[in-house]
């Protein structure tokens, strides 16, 4: 009896161990500080439960805008924990160096993970979210903040790819109501986009438009953006209404 018990045991802790390592598709959001410069990555991984990963992800700091393709591996080092190493190629210059970006990450109830890096000079906080399809439709809550500016957002999508709504931004200058007019796209696996056209009217009753555009990836908990405008470094939440 004893050594059935025993062996129950054992295997009930294999597996948890099994239960707790990552496999399918992720939406990896990480942002930071790296050589003095702020940055953001968007990414979707592809985890095959062995230790392969791969993917494509979007890196942007002030100073660079690189989409680059991801190969990596991952090993759990404890029943809820682990190390996740990541190589983006860019894809536009072969001749570059893979960057190398290290994890060491924390599996959470809701099957996703909490990592931070640990590569040399690069301090950042990051989410590995399961992905989910993208939303065609529906209304969407959007929160982002950057270091000028703040912007709250409710966008519709209409399923044929424009975006309509209203917003409130919040700059050293006061705060504005805008309409919004846009556009996006939402593959069913991969990196979307998203187009927010923020219409004000000035004093004199001219319009006046301010574009903001997107990368976008669909979590199990909503949708995840970085801005792609230039000298713009920002992540955004888009959850449904």
């Amino acid at each position: 009896m004893k050594l059935s018990l025993i062996a129950s045991g054992l295997l009930l802790s294999l597996a948890c161990l099994s239960a707790a390592t990552p496999k399918g598709d992720y939406v990896l959001l990480d942002q930071g500080l790296a050589a003095n410069q702020n940055f953001a990555v968007l990414g979707i991984l592809t985890l095959d439960g062995a230790g392969n990963v791969k993917g494509v992800e979007v890196f942007r700091s002030t100073g660079a805008s690189i989409t680059a393709d991801l190969t990596g591996t991952y090993t759990m080092s404890s029943a809820n924990s682990g190390i996740l190493t990541l190589l983006a190629a860019d894809q536009t210059d072969a001749d570059l160096p893979p960057m190398v970006q290290t994890y060491r990450f924390l599996v959470t109830g809701d099957g996703g993970l909490q990592a931070i890096r640990t590569d040399s000079g690069v301090f950042s906080a990051s989410s590995i979210a399961p992905a989910q399809a993208a939303a065609k439709t529906g209304t969407l809550a959007l929160n982002e903040l950057d270091r000028n500016a703040a912007l709250l957002a409710q966008l519709a999508l209409d399923g044929n790819g424009a975006v309509s709504g209203s917003a409130t931004s919040l700059t050293a200058a006061g705060s504005a109501s805008a309409t919004v007019r846009g556009s996006y796209t939402a593959p069913a696996k991969g990196l979307g986009t998203l187009t927010v056209n923020l219409i004000t009217k000035d004093d004199d009753g001219v319009e006046q438009t301010a574009t903001q555009t997107y990368r976008t990836a669909a979590s199990h908990d909503g949708i995840k953006a970085i801005r792609m405008d230039p000298g713009v470094v920002a992540v955004a939440d888009l959850e449904a209404q």
